[in-house]
């Protein structure tokens, strides 16, 4: 599936800007974990979106990031603190293209089982919470945020998976 919401190809752009920020030759899942919670620095104004796109990208990112708010998240505070913890790297490919990792790529295979039309950020937050990333497992751990029982409430709450 490659139907990409609006709010999943800019976070994508954003998390390959961040992981050539820090030098990284591959988007990793926190540059895309990152990448999501950097989604309200977006100026609309400057893309090329039409306003059906931009009522879309704007609805889906303030239900994710009000969602993320009911659990005592705060947005830039969780992510200059993810942000923080990414590793500098000593270099960008020669071609200066960033792919995604082979571990970034099965997170976007596992958001695609639950979503219906259209991976949607909140699909790949699901699937990100719980992956084996000591950023992810440090970041959840520095805001007394217990994983599973995250991943739990998500799931089992009303802002459904699909």
């Amino acid at each position: 599936m490659n139907n990409y919401s609006t709010a999943v190809q800019l976070a994508w752009q954003i998390s390959c800007y961040e992981a050539a920020n820090k030098k990284l030759p591959f988007i990793e899942v926190d540059h895309i974990m990152l990448g999501i919670l950097s989604l309200d620095k977006v100026n609309l104004a400057k893309m090329n979106l039409s306003e059906q796109q931009q009522r879309n990208f704007v609805e889906e990112k303030d239900d994710f990031y009000n969602r993320l708010n009911t659990f005592g998240i705060n947005i830039v505070k969780f992510r200059r603190a993810l942000r923080d913890l990414l590793p500098m790297g000593n270099g960008i490919p020669e071609d200066k293209v960033i792919h995604r990792s082979a571990e970034c790529k099965s997170i976007f295979e596992n958001a695609a089982i639950y979503a219906n039309q259209e991976l949607k950020i909140r699909h790949l937050f699901y699937s990100m919470i719980g992956w084996n990333s000591s950023c992810s497992k440090k970041l959840f751990s520095a805001f007394n945020i217990d994983m599973n029982q995250f991943k739990s409430d998500i799931l089992f709450s009303r802002y459904r998976i699909n």
